[in-house]
């Protein structure tokens, strides 16, 4: 499921819910949450739940089991933008990075970095 689903259940019966500065709001909140799952606030849990927990542990097999248990959904990690991606690049480059480097090109190149409107094979 992702978040923005939910857009219509938090909106609905609030008073602000025809304006449409409070709708986009409630959605932007919600499609950012569904971009960035490492962001969601978690889940807490009860002293008695925890002892429980501990209590069953023999009966499963490895940690995703007790997360589950508790109705807590791994996701994979979000994957890192291109500007991300390009920065760690650049921190990697063992010279001065600039354009003007020759070789800087097929450093990048290496690394799979694509122009825009680039061609795959070269």
């Amino acid at each position: 499921m992702k978040y923005i689903d939910m857009a219509e259940k938090i909106t609905e019966g609030s008073n602000l819910s025809n304006t449409v500065s409070f709708r986009k709001g409630v959605a932007w909140a919600l499609e950012y949450l569904d971009a960035h799952p490492d962001q969601v606030p978690g889940r807490t849990i009860t002293e008695s739940e925890l002892s429980e927990a501990v209590e069953n542990s023999s009966a499963w097999t490895d940690e995703r089991d007790i997360i589950s248990h508790f109705g807590i959904e791994v996701v994979p990690d979000p994957e890192p933008t291109n500007a991300e991606k390009l920065d760690k690049i650049m921190e990697e480059w063992p010279g001065r990075a600039t354009a003007s480097d020759p070789t800087f090109g097929e450093y990048l190149h290496n690394r799979g970095v694509k122009a825009p409107g680039g061609d795959d094979d070269h």
